[in-house]
């Protein structure tokens, strides 16, 4: 590249803008107030109204209110704007989406990677090589001149980007595409500008060859003037490295020092500079220089190893900042999580943010309704995405009351009582079947519940019909899938709604565009690389919402390092200065290594990290105070801190004896009075009253089951509120097979295996021992299997998964049985019972096996969970297992001897465990059955169910938030 001819260098402190808006207006007063015939280049848009404002304030001081102002502009736009291209461009999704069908004719090249992602690296090589005037015929002759000992792989891989580059190449001129990157790479070889134009150049850090190129020409026959940040004239520090490619000696360079030098900008100078000299020397240099120079006072650090702490930090010192009545505060990171989460701790308390970054679109609840619609079109109307879809704000609903009774019936009778899952016409059948029953029973159920409903099926159904064809199809044009998914969108509704949300309206044009897009190219994908393309589309576009603010209130902005450059703030927090972070360490590359790159004139990670070093240190001169923070732990591994920010503490040390951390802030985040607890005008919480209730007459039951019974020896109140009130809570919806579902369907497995079931395998007739072993592990996996097969859902795989457990504890279980019927015969399985307990009251339960010994009958129950401990059995906690020797002797003639837990799964074993006999149990059903009396007595006397407020109990009540106890007032 050519180093330019003239150049001015700004130094870190100075505001690079107001020097050139000066420069322009006292350069052009001749010309005022019409400055039209100068362009003035900035790396990014972000700071051309600031720029404008500034040229506009310099010109009022020659008497010109009114201007005519100067074309500013990106480098890239401009140039586009004078190519006067007349075709549209092909999008960047468009070039992709050929660069992969290219990909894919070359088989033999790449048998097993995937194309979308060779894809992606590929684009971004011929990227670089077309603005860096690079042919692929230059890594070529790179292996042959000076590498001849490289391997033959990367000989291969040059020769695989030349034919990979000749396809690409040949499809994009075949189909007379036009391609933005060509059309600008040739127009920065062949544009010709006006000879009497005048172009400033501000801070332009990362050009190409052939921009670089440009520049250069321009400089030659146009007035053009250069502006860059420096650390000084002689660019001695390691933050002028990018400039090298623009000075020689020959270069006329200028350098533009601040009126009143800040050391803390010396201080950074020294910290990077790039010299023999060591830090340490450099340090103790510094302090004879300036003593007395403490940068606490503008500069401070502050570390934590908790998220949430981190954000609270710097959420204090935002709100710190907003009480001094600092209105312009920056918050500059990458972290986009950090930057979600603070925008809430913010807005809560009422600080309005400006993030022109924003997020992902495809986390926004526009894109999550968008992701249901297809997960249900893919999985036959999963109950758990219908319902979730149908609650959502997107959906459109005429008759609010009529569709949340609607759903609400259809989510508990249909999904939940009679487990059906998924599939319109299973849902459709068993509507049809409850509002016959509702008919012919005469119940009070709404008919126009049963005809929303069936209503509500057929517009799903009629909605998704066309994009549903596509799901059993083989291949087809992406344009065609999007055009079928915004029109499957307009039936139901959801396209209407999607188009008065701002991220709804955001994914509907960007689909629309890129439909159009589509049809330029001839391409045909599966139903899966549709999705992976659409995710991809809404993963890589940004959200950036709204921000409500008044003039008065200040401004709060996040960005990017990149976003920041060229910025200034009254104050500004660098937030995760970590080592992933700054600098980024994106320098894998899928094709040719550091090396190569450089050699070929193509832009390394090392490029771009020096880039990233200087956009740095002009960022640590953008405000008079910085607080950079560090979260130094993550999902459990140490996070290193910045080499960057590990230069500057180990100087700070050196020089001072000290260290920059931020002691205040370390205190404030500390106590729990600095968070913002309550911002709305909604009332607090009043404070409670331990809950003391009396069971009214209409309330008081004549039966309790055993599981009742439990509760309400766990807390009375307890009982009162889920037994007595009946506030159990929803059931929630499961498509995968859970622990108690496991449970259940082991129970089933073995009720089978001794007890005639229809439609299953067995029972197994004859007694179990050694000599029949096989015979007897056969059939109870045979019932098993069937079991298990029955009870598949939509996730079949984890259903298999938790046979293969059960499968494997079979063995186990039939060893068991061995030994368990050696000792004693199997008499009843499954078996209802009930005692009296008094004239009118009964206690109820549900008792899994009774054995027949020669002492009495063996009650035993099956956990494939958690089982109580025989201590806790014994004070009295747990009541399961007496409570059934008690309903067994009122059942049965025979007396109950022995109880036992019969734990399945634990270790990988079988085997009977809090086993109970003789005396000690006799004294146990004597216990539970005067506690029992004593409790029915009590209710008829208003004895009242106080809540006990035991923390173990507390900790799993489905109560919990009834009896309010964190509010119980003291």
């Amino acid at each position: 590249m050519h180093a330019l001819k003239q150049i001015s260098l700004v130094a870190h402190d100075n505001d690079i803008l107001r020097i050139v808006s000066n420069e322009v207006v006292n350069q052009a007063k001749h010309m005022l107030p019409d400055l039209r015939r100068i362009t003035i280049f900035l790396p990014k848009q972000y700071s051309q109204t600031l720029l404008r404002d500034f040229i506009v304030e310099e010109a009022s001081k020659y008497g010109k209110d009114a201007v005519l102002l100067p074309n500013i502009c990106t480098l890239k736009n401009w140039v586009h704007e004078q190519a006067d291209q007349k075709k549209p461009y092909l999008s960047q999704y468009a070039r992709e989406l050929i660069l992969v069908d290219a990909v894919k004719q070359q088989p033999d090249l790449f048998s097993s990677a995937n194309p979308w992602s060779i894809a992606n690296e590929l684009l971004t090589l011929f990227d670089e090589m077309l603005l860096n005037d690079v042919q692929p015929n230059d890594f070529n002759n790179f292996y042959d001149k000076s590498n001849t000992e490289l391997s033959h792989a990367l000989l291969h891989e040059s020769d695989l980007i030349k034919i990979l580059w000749q396809a690409w190449r040949e499809q994009i001129q075949h189909e007379n595409y036009t391609d933005p990157i060509e059309i600008y790479a040739q127009s920065l070889k062949n544009l010709m500008p006006e000879s009497n134009a005048h172009f400033y150049c501000v801070a332009l850090n990362k050009l190409s060859k052939l921009e670089h190129d440009l520049i250069y020409e321009l400089s030659e026959g146009s007035n053009l003037s250069f502006y860059a940040y420096a650390s000084g004239e002689t660019l001695s520090c390691y933050t002028d490295a990018w400039l090298t490619g623009y000075i020689d000696d020959n270069t006329d360079t200028t350098f533009i020092k601040s009126i009143e030098s800040s050391h803390f900008s010396s201080f950074m100078n020294q910290v990077f500079d790039n010299n023999d000299t060591s830090i340490k020397y450099r340090a103790e240099r510094f302090a004879e220089n300036f003593p007395n120079q403490e940068l606490n006072n503008f500069f401070s650090i502050y570390k934590s190893n908790r998220f949430e702490q981190h954000c609270k930090a710097i959420d204090i010192q935002i709100r710190l900042w907003i009480n001094e009545n600092i209105q312009n505060i920056g918050v500059v990171t990458t972290d986009r999580k950090l930057i979600r989460r603070l925008r809430a701790l913010l807005e809560h308390a009422n600080v309005a943010v400006n993030d022109p970054a924003g997020w992902a679109l495809s986390t926004t609840s526009a894109a999550v309704v968008l992701q249901w619609w297809l997960e249900i079109i893919e999985n036959s109307y999963t109950a758990k995405q219908f319902i979730a879809l149908t609650r959502s704000p997107f959906f459109p609903i005429t008759d609010a009351k009529l569709h949340q009774q609607s759903i609400n019936y259809f989510e508990k009778e249909v999904v939940l009582r009679q487990k059906v899952q998924h599939g319109l016409s299973h849902y459709r059948t068993r509507i049809e079947i409850l509002f016959e029953n509702n008919e012919r029973h005469n119940e009070r159920i709404d008919e126009n519940i049963f005809q929303y409903l069936l209503s509500l099926l057929n517009i799903f159904e009629s909605s998704a019909q066309l994009l549903s064809k596509l799901r059993k199809g083989n291949k087809y044009p992406l344009h065609r899938f999007i055009s079928e998914l915004i029109n499957s969108l307009k039936p139901i509704g959801l396209y209407t709604k999607l188009n008065n949300d701002a991220a709804g309206t955001q994914i509907i044009d960007l689909l629309e565009k890129q439909a159009a897009q589509f049809k330029l190219i001839d391409n045909n994908i599966n139903w899966s690389e549709c999705r992976r393309f659409i995710a991809r589309i809404l993963d890589q576009q940004n959200f950036k919402p709204s921000s409500i603010s008044n003039d008065n209130s200040p401004s709060i902005t996040f960005c990017s390092l990149e976003q920041s450059y060229l910025q200034k703030f009254d104050t500004l927090i660098i937030a995760s200065v970590d080592k992933n972070s700054f600098p980024s360490t994106n320098n894998h590359y899928v094709f040719f290594n550091e090396q190569v790159r450089r050699e070929c004139s193509i832009p390394t990670w090392h490029d771009e990290r020096a880039k990233q070093l200087h956009q740095f240190r002009c960022l640590l001169d953008s405000a008079p105070r910085i607080l950079i923070t560090v979260q130094t732990e993550k999902n459990g591994e140490i996070v290193l801190p910045s080499p960057w920010l590990e230069a500057i503490e180990t100087f700070y040390k050196m020089a001072f004896s000290s260290t920059l951390k931020n002691h205040e802030l370390e205190y404030l985040v500390d106590l729990n009075t600095t968070s913002v607890l309550h911002t709305t005008r909604n009332p607090s919480i009043r404070e409670s009253k331990q809950p003391n209730p009396v069971l009214i007459d209409e309330l008081i039951p004549s039966e309790i089951s055993i599981s009742q019974y439990q509760s309400l020896v766990n807390c009375p109140y307890q009982y009162y509120a889920l037994s007595c009130l009946k506030l159990s809570p929803t059931e929630e919806l499961q498509e995968e097979l859970s622990k108690a579902d496991f449970g259940s369907l082991v129970h089933e497995s073995i009720h089978a295996f001794f007890v005639n079931v229809p439609a299953l395998p067995g029972p197994f007739t004859t007694n179990v021992n050694i000599s029949n072993r096989n015979e007897a592990e056969e059939m109870l996996q045979l019932i098993s299997k069937k079991v298990f097969k029955n009870a598949s859902n939509e996730n079949e795989f984890d259903t298999k998964l938790w046979l293969a457990r059960w499968s494997n504890l079979i063995p186990h279980f039939i060893d068991w049985e061995i030994k368990q019927q050696s000792k004693q015969a199997p008499k009843k399985h499954e078996i209802k019972v009930n005692a009296n307990i008094n004239q009118s009251f009964e206690a109820v339960g549900r008792i899994d096996r009774v054995d027949s010994s020669a002492k009495g009958d063996v009650i035993i129950d099956y956990k494939t969970g958690q089982t109580a401990s025989k201590k806790s059995i014994i004070n009295g906690e747990q009541v399961q297992l007496p409570m059934y020797a008690v309903l067994n002797d009122n059942d049965s003639q025979t007396k109950s001897h022995q109880v036992e837990f019969v734990a399945i799964g634990g270790n990988n074993s079988v085997k009977s465990t809090a086993t109970i006999f003789g005396d000690e149990l006799d004294q146990l059903k004597k216990h539970h059955l005067e506690r029992l009396t004593e409790f029915f007595i009590s209710i008829k006397n208003n004895i009242p169910f106080t809540a006990l407020a035991n923390e173990e109990t507390c900790q799993r009540c489905d109560a919990f938030g009834i009896c309010r106890r964190p509010y119980w007032s003291q």
